[in-house]
């Protein structure tokens, strides 16, 4: 397995892309190297790639850029009608810390492509933003080859159709995922084999729309955040989420029924973001969704193994319901200020009496 790298800003696709300091200037000049499954392609600066559609054609592709504080590297659709970034013809297929926005689909996978292709990836660290819906058809998948869309920040246009379709082998966690003003749900599950799971996601259908669908389908729901139009959680298995929405806050995995609240269940509590009305499409956006301290949400989750927010912070691993101690529900880890003063301390200062103590901050 090889890595190549591209740097728009000083890449150039004469050089062979085979060290950084030979990197490609565009991601398309990558893909006619003949790469071979499992290669990763590394890109350096945080440019902006306008490339139009571009084709993944080997399985387990590593797409990749450390996010840093700057941002993360931009790959732009052309927001032209029915346009997609990728067209994906493999499986497999990881994109950590990469911008991408303006299309009508994110991955597309075409009908004539050979059965299981194109239908399960991976995304981390990702912002998607103006985009219509993830996929072009459903995600399926198998159970050793599962969809993970994990510690990512996701903001659909207002496409009145189901945004994250699936056939089940899907995973969220610690993400943020948002529809403009939608009509359907956020995330669809079509499968009948129960392994559609999202735990610590916050889920936000915003005001506008006039569904009557539940906002999130799924087998499993945990430490989540559902809140907007529409029903709030259909699924059979669901515990310790916070919903507010202005339908029904949960039904039955096939929608056949309304639903009750389970164990940890808050129905109907105000989450206390930040703003919850802020929209946008830079990544600063995602801070309104933070959670303050008063928030119904803050230390009412259960732990679950997963000791990290969706920004790094530190998850507690579990103490008395409402404390610092236990972790919150949805994508973010609320952060408690510390006192930069510490307690009083005496000490005795030999060069005077006895009597005589500097008291100081410690």
């Amino acid at each position: 397995m090889a890595t190549y790298y591209v740097s728009k800003l000083f890449g150039d696709d004469g050089d062979s892309g085979a060290t950084p300091a030979l990197a490609k200037k565009t991601l398309g000049s990558v893909f006619g190297l003949g790469m071979a499954d499992g290669d990763t392609i590394e890109i350096l600066d945080e440019s902006t790639y306008s490339e139009n559609t571009i084709e993944i054609d080997i399985a387990n592709l590593t797409l990749t850029h450390t996010a840093s504080h700057l941002g993360r590297p931009k790959i732009n659709g052309g927001d032209a009608p029915s346009s997609y970034i990728w067209k994906h013809n493999t499986s497999g297929t990881t994109f950590q810390g990469i911008e991408m926005y303006n299309a009508a689909y994110l991955i597309r996978r075409e009908a004539t492509s050979p059965t299981g292709a194109g239908t399960w990836f991976h995304l981390s660290g990702c912002f998607i933003h103006d985009i219509n819906y993830l996929t072009s058809a459903n995600i399926v998948g198998d159970s050793g080859k599962k969809t993970s869309i994990n510690e990512s920040i996701l903001y659909f246009r207002d496409a009145g159709v189901d945004y994250i379709r699936t056939e089940g082998n899907l995973t969220l966690r610690n993400s943020l995922i948002t529809a403009s003003a939608g009509d359907e749900k956020l995330v669809t599950d079509f499968g009948t084999n129960n392994t559609v799971t999202a735990s610590y996601c916050t889920f936000i259908n915003r005001p506008g729309g006039s569904s009557t669908e539940p906002i999130v389908q799924a087998s499993k729901v945990i430490n989540c955040i559902v809140s907007g139009s529409g029903d709030g959680i259909a699924s059979d298995d669901h515990t310790y989420n916070l919903v507010i929405v202005d339908g029904n806050s949960f039904r039955n995995h096939d929608d056949d029924s309304n639903g009750s609240a389970a164990t940890g269940d808050i129905e109907d509590e105000d989450p206390l973001f930040v703003d919850a009305a802020a929209i946008g499409s830079t990544i600063s956006i995602a801070a309104n969704y933070q959670l303050q301290e008063e928030s119904p949400a803050v230390g009412y989750a259960t732990p679950i193994g997963i000791f990290f927010d969706l920004t790094g912070n530190v998850r507690p691993e579990g103490g008395d319901p409402g404390s610092e101690a236990n972790p919150d529900m949805g994508c973010f880890e609320y952060v408690y200020s510390t006192d930069p003063w510490g307690p009083y301390g005496v000490e005795p200062s030999p060069p005077f009496s006895s009597t005589f103590v500097i008291n100081s901050y410690l």
